[in-house]
């Protein structure tokens, strides 16, 4: 079937003041979660689509002192640690 720009735009905008997942909001819907996932790439702005994507938000800190230890992960993330940890939370940390 068939939809027009109007209804799938209405149906898009639901879906995002929802906060549902995709899965969630099509159920009971005319059409399966593939066709809105196809109507959301085609119809909507990339910026739109990537708020959606991730919950996580990017933090930018600037430390007051030099950190006495950091890790820095092979995918780019580091961490600064500035206070005695024990050593199980070093591990912890560090994936060991």
């Amino acid at each position: 079937m068939r939809y027009d720009k109007e209804q799938i735009d209405q149906w898009l905008t639901e879906w995002e003041q929802s906060g549902q997942s995709i899965s969630k909001y099509c159920d009971g819907k005319p059409f399966d979660k593939s066709t809105f996932y196809n109507w959301r790439s085609k119809e909507r702005k990339p910026s739109v689509i990537n708020e959606h994507k991730s919950k996580f938000v990017s933090v930018q800190v600037s430390p007051s002192f030099i950190p006495q230890m950091s890790i820095h992960y092979p995918n780019g993330v580091r961490v600064d640690m500035h206070m005695m940890l024990s050593i199980d939370s070093i591990r912890a940390l560090a994936g060991c």
